[in-house]
C-alpha cells in the first residue's frame, strides 16, 4: 500500500490560512492622509482664513509634500476673478516628536495654482507627519440677491492618494440659514458627510466631516447666510476685474495704428497683368520667387536646379527609375549671380556630382546664404524698399515680443488672475505679426516686376491655347516649353504645364536618361522631393482652474466652490 505525502496538503493549508492575513498587511501600509483637519473663518470683510492640519502617512522615505491651492476662478465669458493668497505660516514635524520643527519650503506658480513645495531636498521623511499651513484668501465671494453665501472647498479634489478623515470647523459673521455638503470626484453631487450645527450665542459655526475619500474625491461645503451678513465688495471686485483684464483691450489702438502705417506705405499702384510667353529679362527663377512671395520655398530651389541645367551648368542624369544625380559640367560657373553660385556651391559641396537624394548636411546653411543674398541684391536693385522692410522688421520683432510676453506674463498672472494682459498681448502680436506680411515692400520698380511675373503665370495657366500655338509655329514657340518649366514649378503649374507637351517634347541636351520617352514631370518630381528635407520656407496631474460663479445650493458639487486644489509627495 502505498504511503500518503502530507506536506504538500500542510503546506495548501498554510497558504489558505495565513497568507490572506499576510496580504491584508501589505495593503494596509500605502500612502495616504490619514487626517485632514481645517479651520475657516469667513470674515465679514469677505476674507477667509484657513488653517489646515494634514497627518500625512509616508510608507517609504520621501522629503515632504507639495500643498497646491487655486488662485484663479473662472467668471462669466471665460475671464478670471482677481483673487490673492496670502500665507500666514506654515510649519511641519514627525506626529511622535512635535517638538522638532521644520519650516522649508519653496513657493511657485503655475497654471492657475499657487504650489508649495514642503520639505528639505537634503532629508528624507517616513512615517506620519503632520503638516500645518496658514493662510488667507481674498477677492472669492459670490453674491446673491435673496442670500449671502460661502461655498468652500475644503480639502479639494486633486489630492491623488486616499484621505480617510476630513473634518472642518467653520465660522461665519452671521447666522447660518442652510447648509450642505458634497463628497465625490469633482462635479459629484454626493453627500456622503455630515453636517453639525455649532452655533451658540453670536457665534456661528458648524463642523463638516467625511470618511474614507478615494484619490480625487474631495469635500466640498455650502453655507447660506442673510442677505447683508457680508461687506459688498462687489465694486472693488469690479474695479479689480476691469484692471486685471483691461489688457485685453490692446489690440484696438494697435490695430488703427498698423492699419493707419501700412496704408500709407503700401503706395504701390496695382498694374494691368498682360500675358506673355518671356520671363522678366535678367531675372532667375529664385530672384521671382522673392519678389512675387517675398520668400522661397522648396519648389523655388527645385527651379532653380532646372534653371541651371537649362543654362549648361550642370546635367540631370537617371540612373534608375526614380533615381537621378547631379552631375557638374565643363561650363564656368564663375559668372553665376551671387544667389545662384551659393546654391551650386551648396549642392555639391566640393564634389563633381551628387545623388539627387542626398544633399550635404551644411545645405541648411546655404539656405540661410541664399535668402540673404537674395534680399540684399534685392534692396541694391532697388527691388524693395529699405524703409519698408526696417518697418516690415519692426512689426515681426515687435510681434514676437508681444507674444513672448503674454507667455511670461501667464507664468505669473496666476496670482492675481490678470488674464486679460495675456489675451490682448497675444492677439496683440498676432495682429503684428500677420500686418507684417501683409506689407508690400517693393518699390515701383519692384512692383512692375511682380506684374510682369503674374502675367507670366497668366500665360503658363492657359496651356492648352499654347500647345495649339506651338503646332502653329514651332519654330517661334520652340524653346518656350524648357524655357518657361522652372517658372511653372515656382507657380506651382509644373503639371498642368508638363501634361501639355509630354508628347511632343523631345530630350533635351541638359538630360541624360535610358529611355525612349522624356518624362518630364518624373523628373520634376524627383527633384522636388530632393527638398522636402530643407526648411527653405519663412526662413504631475491634469489641473483646472476651480469654479466659483455659481451657488453652492442651486448648481452645488464637489469641487466646485472656492479654495481647495490638491496635492501629494516629492
Amino acid at each position: 500500500m502505498r504511503k500518503l505525502n502530507v506536506l504538500p496538503v500542510v503546506v495548501l493549508l498554510v497558504s489558505y490560512l495565513f497568507v490572506p492575513f499576510l496580504k491584508v498587511e501589505a495593503q494596509t501600509d500605502y500612502e495616504r492622509i490619514s487626517n485632514f483637519e481645517s479651520t475657516v473663518e469667513l470674515e465679514q470683510g469677505t476674507d477667509i482664513v484657513i488653517s489646515e492640519k494634514i497627518t500625512y502617512h509616508f510608507p517609504v522615505e520621501r522629503h515632504g509634500i507639495y500643498r497646491d491651492i487655486p488662485v484663479s476662478y473662472k467668471v462669466l465669458g471665460g475671464f478670471k476673478r482677481p483673487t490673492q493668497l496670502e500665507l500666514e505660516y506654515l510649519k511641519y514635524y514627525d506626529i511622535n516628536n512635535p517638538t522638532v520643527v521644520g519650516e522649508v519650503y519653496e513657493k511657485s506658480s503655475s497654471n492657475g495654482y499657487v504650489r508649495f513645495k514642503i520639505g528639505d531636498p537634503n532629508e528624507l521623511l517616513i512615517g506620519d507627519y503632520v503638516f500645518e499651513i496658514g493662510y488667507r484668501l481674498k477677492n472669492t465671494t459670490n453674491y446673491f440677491d435673496d442670500h449671502d453665501e460661502l461655498y468652500l472647498n475644503i480639502t479639494g479634489n486633486n489630492w491623488g492618494i486616499p484621505i480617510d478623515n476630513v473634518s472642518a470647523y467653520i465660522k461665519v459673521p452671521g447666522s447660518i440659514t442652510k447648509s450642505v455638503c458634497y463628497t465625490g470626484l469633482s462635479g459629484s453631487s454626493e453627500s456622503n458627510c455630515t453636517i453639525e450645527n455649532k452655533s451658540a450665542d453670536s457665534t456661528y459655526a458648524i463642523v463638516v466631516g467625511a470618511q474614507n475619500l478615494g484619490p480625487k474625491e474631495g469635500l466640498t461645503v455650502a453655507i447660506a447666510m442673510p442677505k447683508g451678513t457680508l461687506a459688498d465688495t462687489t465694486a472693488q471686485q469690479r474695479k479689480e476685474f476691469i484692471i486685471s483684464n483691461i489688457g485685453i483691450l490692446l489690440p484696438i489702438p494697435i490695430g488703427i495704428i498698423v492699419f493707419l502705417m501700412i496704408k500709407k506705405n503700401n503706395k504701390n499702384k496695382k498694374l494691368t497683368i498682360v500675358p506673355t510667353y518671356n520671363p522678366p529679362k535678367g531675372i532667375y527663377p529664385l530672384f521671382g520667387a522673392k519678389i512675387l512671395f517675398k520668400s522661397i520655398k522648396n519648389k523655388d530651389i527645385s527651379a532653380e536646379i532646372i534653371q541651371l541645367a537649362l543654362d549648361g551648368y550642370i546635367k540631370i542624369v537617371q540612373e534608375k527609375k526614380n533615381k537621378y544625380k547631379l552631375v557638374k559640367t565643363d561650363k564656368d560657373s564663375s559668372d553665376l549671380e551671387a544667389v545662384r553660385l551659393a546654391l551650386y556651391s551648396g549642392l555639391f559641396g566640393g564634389k563633381e556630382e551628387i545623388p539627387l537624394r542626398s544633399i550635404s548636411v551644411s545645405f541648411g546653411k546655404t539656405m540661410k546664404r541664399i535668402n540673404s543674398l537674395l534680399s540684399t541684391e534685392a534692396y541694391e536693385e532697388e527691388y524693395i524698399n529699405k524703409k519698408k522692410i526696417n518697418l516690415k522688421n519692426m512689426l515681426n520683432i515687435i510681434g514676437i515680443v508681444a507674444i513672448t510676453l503674454s507667455m511670461l506674463v501667464l507664468s505669473s498672472v496666476n496670482e492675481n488672475a490678470n488674464i486679460g494682459l495675456v489675451i490682448g498681448l497675444l492677439i496683440s502680436g498676432i495682429i503684428l505679426m500677420i500686418s507684417s506680411s501683409k506689407l508690400d515692400i517693393r518699390t515701383s520698380k519692384g512692383n512692375k516686376l511682380y506684374y510682369e511675373l503674374l502675367g507670366l503665370k497668366m500665360y503658363i495657366n492657359t496651356a492648352e491655347k499654347k500647345r495649339i500655338e506651338f503646332h502653329n509655329n514651332p519654330k517661334k514657340y520652340s524653346g518656350v516649353f524648357e524655357k518657361l518649366l522652372p517658372y511653372a514649378i515656382i507657380f506651382g503649374l509644373e503639371k498642368k504645364w508638363i501634361k501639355e507637351f509630354e508628347d511632343i517634347y523631345e530630350q533635351p541636351d541638359w538630360y541624360q536618361g535610358d529611355f525612349d520617352h522624356f518624362n518630364a514631370y518624373m523628373l520634376v518630381n524627383s527633384v522636388s522631393n530632393m527638398n522636402k528635407s530643407l526648411n527653405a520656407g519663412n526662413v504631475g496631474y491634469s489641473r483646472s482652474s476651480a469654479g466659483s460663479w455659481g451657488s453652492g445650493f442651486s448648481s452645488g458639487s464637489s469641487g466646485g466652490g472656492t479654495g481647495g486644489g490638491g496635492g501629494g509627495s516629492w
